[in-house]
């Protein structure tokens, strides 16, 4: 990790006691512009190490990329994306959940977007398999990214979801999956 606080230094980012996921958690962005070259050690950390490295890796990467992936070029996203691709199938709960949230946020399309980025190859796929888990963080992780992400592909799902949990009184995952469509915005939307 020695190596990502170097790079998050680097670029003004000051994570509160060392800690990546609350940085990210707390919205800090960098100070100083960020530079193709910045995303080469948590882009390498995130293919080559597992567990904790991993997970500080992609959420370094999401703090440096911003919300939309605006820093990152598009080559970086879609480098970013095979990673967390892998990271959404890890034995590791908490590479799931990690590789879920930072997926939501550098993958997020703004309501204003005319272009949507392209998703990298099996990340919707993986998302999906993701809901299907028995863990409600997995679930409302999934449910975060795919909204953020408007997946209008996850309209029915949600939608059959949001019944299902509310009549379940599971406010938390009936809430999860409205905000989901609220975010996804298809007109389809019941």
């Amino acid at each position: 990790q020695t190596l990502l606080l170097e790079v998050m230094t680097r670029h003004g980012v000051q994570l509160p006691g060392g800690n990546f996921e609350r940085g990210f958690d707390e919205g800090m962005a960098p100070a100083t512009p960020v530079t193709p070259g910045s995303f080469a050690t948590p882009l390498a950390m995130m293919s080559s190490t597992t567990g904790n490295d991993r997970i500080s890796a992609a959420f370094a990467f999401g703090i440096l990329a911003g919300r939309a992936g605006r820093a990152a070029s598009p080559q970086e996203l879609n480098a970013a994306g095979v990673a967390l691709v892998q990271m959404l199938g890890a034995a590791d709960r908490r590479s799931r959940i990690a590789g879920a949230r930072v997926a939501g946020r550098v993958f997020t399309v703004p309501f204003d977007a005319r272009v949507f980025t392209p998703v990298p190859a099996g990340l919707v796929d993986a998302l999906f398999e993701m809901l299907n888990r028995d863990s409600e963080i997995e679930q409302l992780a999934a449910m975060d990214a795919l909204g953020r992400m408007r997946q209008t592909a996850a309209v029915a799902s949600l939608t059959e979801r949001y019944y299902f949990y509310r009549d379940d009184r599971k406010r938390a995952l009936a809430g999860g999956a409205l905000e989901a469509l609220a975010r996804i915005g298809d007109a389809s939307t019941i």
